[in-house]
């Protein structure tokens, strides 16, 4: 039998790959007699375009036999479409998203198992539960072996639903962000069971991250800003890496922050710890939801944390400062001629692709310094954050109004004045 599992590149697409590859080790007897597994980590962009592509689609259904998909899904129509009605019977799906339901809700009969539904659950540890249940049925006696895997199926619970009561949770999913999720996947084959173990690699990772995370934590303090008005509170700040950290940092516990990610170009929303876990058991529409933001910009998550790709963020960026009657950002492709006749000062501010550009041109990075008065000598990342500092707080404020969030007077985000 050839099997493919296409996972999520986080902690619990990792963790979820690797219980569903020991849940076959346990089924089959033994290491030597497992299946032969192939594991895919694909971004979301990526994903998308593939799946976009019916013939690639069709290819994959000839060429497994059962496949997984964790943790991930699709925003794209015609990816989903191919989805639900090509690859679908070979599929088991597991996943927590709501907007990954909604998406294939309507194909979901299609499927080989579809255990996709929010709630207090991680993809890790639906798949968990639900394959337990399986072994039960066939041989108690392996259900009981592969019951000794809770504690890890646990672990990434814990930090991706944002309980964070077990310290070794953070730090698996640091070393997984830090190491990438394929070898992630490697090292979980060799510590599962006793996931408490350190190997090398894994000291030697939470040490360089310990470092990332106190430098993206400076940033974000030195960027926060407060916006005023509102019931609840709410700041926005720039990151540099390791949101997530961040933002259990600096979050109020009854309030929400927006971050513009410098790493990777990507905005996340994230509740305070007092909202965690809401949606699921508040009625609808009684706290604020992150999806409210989100879901408007293509993007997706959860109602306590969503965020949005840089592919759609400076196209936000850039329709949401024409309502103000400038640019913010111009497409990735300039007319380099037409940008070039216009003079130096109109060109930096109406010709506001310049983050991007920041970090890959380096005669054009020291060009926004000169023309910004930035001191001499600060690289190119440094002045991109000091180029965005001055621009990204409103444009996110214009992001809240975009999403119809204060008309829906959501509680929490409702202006004291409206």
């Amino acid at each position: 039998m050839s099997i493919l599992i296409i996972a999520d590149t986080d902690f619990d697409g990792s963790g979820a790959a690797t219980i569903i590859t020991k849940f076959h080790e346990v089924l089959s007897g033994g290491a030597e007699e497992t299946p032969n597994i192939e594991v895919f980590f694909p971004e979301r962009q990526y994903l998308n375009r593939i799946f976009e592509d019916e013939d690639w689609v069709k290819d994959v259904f000839k060429r497994y036999d059962k496949i997984y998909l964790c943790d991930t899904g699709l925003n794209s129509d015609k990816g989903n479409e191919n989805l639900g009605n090509i690859l679908a019977p070979k599929v088991i799906y597991f996943d927590h998203h709501t907007t990954n339901y909604e998406n294939q809700k309507d194909y979901q009969h299609n499927y080989a198992g579809f255990h996709v539904k929010e709630g207090p659950d991680c993809t890790a540890k639906i798949a968990f539960d639900v394959l337990c249940r399986r072994l039960i049925e066939v041989d108690v006696k392996k259900s009981n072996e592969f019951y000794k895997l809770e504690y890890f199926a646990s672990l990434v619970n814990d930090i991706d639903m944002w309980y964070r009561k077990m310290p070794r949770s953070l730090e698996l999913s640091d070393y997984v962000s830090y190491v990438g999720p394929l070898d992630a996947y490697n090292t979980f084959q060799e510590i599962c069971y006793n996931p408490d173990e350190n190997t090398p690699e894994i000291t030697e990772a939470l040490e360089k991250v310990s470092e990332e995370k106190e430098s993206s934590l400076d940033l974000a303090k030195a960027t926060l800003v407060e916006h005023t008005g509102y019931k609840t509170s709410f700041h926005s700040c720039i990151v540099d890496g390791w949101a997530s950290w961040v933002a259990g940092e600096i979050c109020p516990q009854d309030g929400l922050l927006a971050m513009f990610d410098l790493s990777n170009g990507s905005l996340s929303f994230r509740l305070g710890s007092n909202y965690v876990g809401m949606k699921w058991h508040e009625a609808e529409g009684t706290k604020p939801d992150c999806l409210d933001f989100a879901k408007p910009l293509g993007g997706g998550g959860h109602p306590q944390a969503a965020g949005v790709s840089a592919r759609e963020v400076f196209p936000i960026f850039k329709e949401l400062s024409r309502g103000l009657g400038e640019v913010l950002l111009e497409d990735y492709k300039m007319n380099d001629q037409d940008v070039d006749a216009q003079p130096n000062g109109e060109r930096l501010e109406k010709t506001m692709d310049v983050v991007p550009r920041i970090l890959f041109d380096a005669d054009f990075a020291e060009e926004v310094r000169k023309s910004n008065g930035f001191p001499e000598g600060v690289d190119q990342k440094d002045v991109a954050i000091l180029f965005l500092t001055g621009r990204f707080q409103w444009a996110v404020e214009l992001l809240t109004r975009r999403t119809n969030t204060l008309d829906r007077q959501v509680d929490g985000l409702l202006r004291e004045n409206s």
